[in-house]
């Protein structure tokens, strides 16, 4: 988490090609550490890939930004497949899945059970 805060606080500077090599080299062990517990630090590698492709975007390298993105939207598709049991109400919902029901809620959201 300390080398996402030191990209974050060098990007609010303004000073991105600084906090780039940072957003890498956490990427890098967030890889390793989800490859080992997927469960407890998927979570951290999607952020972290997330950051990476802003960041890399911001500097115009933009296919690099793009292959980061698609690994980062990877990352965020599985974790909404291993945690699919653990919530029943999603706001968003990725459009390649089959959706078996639907019905609005009172509070705007819509509830979706996801197959496939």
């Amino acid at each position: 988490m300390a080398l996402n805060n030191k990209a974050a606080c060098l990007g609010a500077l303004g000073r991105l090609e600084d906090a780039l090599p940072a957003i890498n080299r956490a990427v890098e062990v967030r890889e390793a550490l989800a490859e080992a517990n997927p469960d407890a630090f998927l979570p951290d590698l999607a952020l972290g890939l997330y950051n990476q492709a802003r960041c890399l975007a911001e500097l115009g390298r933009r296919e690099v930004a793009l292959t980061a993105n698609t690994r980062a939207l990877t990352a965020y598709t599985e974790l909404t497949k291993r945690w699919l049991n653990a919530f029943t109400t999603y706001s968003v919902t990725p459009a390649s899945y089959k959706h078996t029901s639907e019905r609005c809620q009172p509070d705007g959201l819509i509830q979706v059970r996801v197959t496939g």
